[in-house]
């Protein structure tokens, strides 16, 4: 269902007869940034939300591709959510060159995360990406261009219960999915 405060976003392709729909980029983004076929071509509009349909479970991945704002971005961030609490806050801040992790439960703030990894920041402005945040039974691994940025503990036991992905701040995104690792070395 969704939710009425978040406009609706592009879910299927144009149909005979209808005209196909049209959004503006978010501030600061441009498709040209984009290597032509690199990415599909939506561009949803930020801030987005979406349900994460069945919970989160060992080895279920959120895939996120977008960029960071071209002129002077902050920052973004990236929630998992249930109910009114954060499990996950994953938040690149270029104005303070780290990338800050925390949890907001029983309308607190947990203790910041903010170790960089060993190569600095992994984001740079008007630069796509490719975030991947994998479920593992211990914590969520996120990895950005292929390469491991960090893990963060599970800070709610049932993580199950996780069940809305929340992208917002200073960013473009034209793809995101949900899929099994498992599943996928199932295939092969």
């Amino acid at each position: 269902m969704q939710n009425p405060a978040y406009p609706p976003q592009p879910g299927f392709p144009p149909q005979p007869g209808f005209p196909p729909q049209q959004f503006p980029p978010s501030a600061g983004c441009h498709p040209a940034q984009f290597n032509p076929g690199q990415f599909p071509p939506a561009n949803y509009t930020i801030p987005y939300k979406t349900n994460i349909f069945g919970g989160l479970f060992p080895s279920k991945v959120i895939v996120i591709r977008g960029a960071a704002g071209a002129h002077h971005p902050k920052r973004f961030h990236i929630n998992l959510r249930f109910g009114g609490e954060i499990a996950f806050h994953f938040n690149p801040r270029f104005d303070e060159n780290t990338i800050v992790r925390n949890s907001h439960l029983n309308n607190s703030w947990g203790k910041e995360e903010r170790q960089m990894p060993s190569g600095g920041m992994c984001f740079a402005p008007g630069h796509s990406f490719v975030i991947e945040i994998v479920c593992e039974h211990q914590h969520f691994r996120v990895n950005v261009n292929g390469n491991h940025v960090c893990n963060y503990n599970h800070r709610v036991p049932h993580f199950q219960q996780i069940d809305t992905l929340e992208i917002e701040g200073m960013l473009c995104c034209n793809m995101f999915k949900f899929r099994s690792f498992l599943k996928a070395l199932l295939l092969f």
